[in-house]
């Protein structure tokens, strides 16, 4: 893992992880893997970019832009990875949520019962 900060490790154009997070989600009495792949089934396409100040989501036809707050940071220790809170506004309300870093290219965020995995797209790719 490079020395970077949690917050210069956020900034770029991610793509979210299929396989790492069907993975790692949970099948239960109501879900099975099948119900599980179904529900990923289209979330392959899905993109956040950060910049410093704000969080753009794109999804099929969706562009959803808002701006970010940080609330709290970690850096890499010898038994921790980096981490970084942040709060940001959705139509029905503030969505918190912390993002742990695996690389500086793979990071998830937690979700009871499950974890959504993103990994950078290359900079030739991100536009």
């Amino acid at each position: 893992m490079q020395a970077a900060s949690p917050r210069s490790l956020l900034i770029g154009v991610w793509r979210f992880d299929k396989p790492r997070s069907i993975a790692a989600y949970k099948p239960g009495k109501r879900l099975d893997q099948a119900r599980i792949r179904e529900l990923f089934r289209h979330t392959g396409k899905i993109r956040v970019r950060f910049t410093r100040t704000h969080r753009t989501l794109s999804f099929q036809s969706v562009l959803d832009r808002c701006p970010y707050d940080v609330l709290e940071t970690r850096e890499a220790t010898a038994r921790a990875r980096p981490r970084i809170e942040i709060v940001y506004a959705l139509p029905h309300g503030t969505f918190r949520c912390t993002i742990t870093f695996d690389s500086a290219d793979t990071f998830f965020v937690g979700i009871p019962g499950r974890r959504e995995y993103f990994r950078r797209v290359p900079p030739a790719k991100s536009s």
